[in-house]
């Protein structure tokens, strides 16, 4: 009797083993991501783990998606069947290098920034150097690291900043008696006499 109870528990314990289990899949989302973590949340005799990381503005390590979703119902055999639960998970925003757009085009370097998801502003600069509609700087500097999306100020040369002043009227003045009238930051250049 005691050996076909025995006998009787096992084919009883094989045929549970062999009936599938209801699971109800956890909501994960918004839990942070690690291997340690997703070990206590998923059960890894019942639920297997595919993770893809994406760009986004959640936080790095933040579950930002899960299929099945939360509350979903699967049928597993533990250790046998398993439920596979694809996770994303944010690597927080993108980051980008500045290009360097000095001596380009205003115009052109507008639309290159553009393309690569910027924000542009324009602002004008004097240059004594730099022609005009060119670009002198930028802030962030080129090669700075900046989230993908954000504002880069393009500054482009509005040409020399020359500034206009009256000369007064100094023909029929000796250059001593110039000289003595001339104010501010005017000086005597070359004297010709007709």
């Amino acid at each position: 009797v005691i050996g076909a109870i025995t006998v009787l528990d096992m084919v009883m314990k094989a045929d549970n083993q062999n009936t599938p289990e209801t699971i109800r899949v956890p909501d994960l989302m918004n839990e942070t991501y690690s291997e340690s973590a997703i070990i206590k949340l998923l059960d890894p005799s019942i639920f297997k783990v595919e993770v893809e990381y994406v760009h986004n503005e959640n936080p790095a390590g933040t579950i930002i998606d899960q299929n099945p979703k939360p509350n979903a119902t699967r049928k597993v055999l533990k250790n046998k069947q398993y439920c596979t639960v694809k996770l994303k998970v944010s690597r927080g925003t993108e980051q980008i290098a500045v290009p360097d757009y000095i001596t380009m085009d205003w115009r052109q370097a507008q639309i290159e920034a553009r393309k690569l998801g910027f924000e542009v502003e324009l602002k004008d600069v004097t240059s004594e150097i730099f022609a005009i509609g060119t670009i002198v700087r930028t802030e962030p500097a080129p090669t700075e690291l900046v989230e993908y999306g954000s504002t880069i100020i393009l500054y482009k040369s509005a040409g020399p900043n020359y500034t206009k002043i009256t000369v007064d009227d100094y023909v029929g003045k000796t250059p001593a008696q110039a000289s003595t009238l001339i104010a501010g930051d005017l000086r005597i250049g070359n004297v010709t006499y007709d």
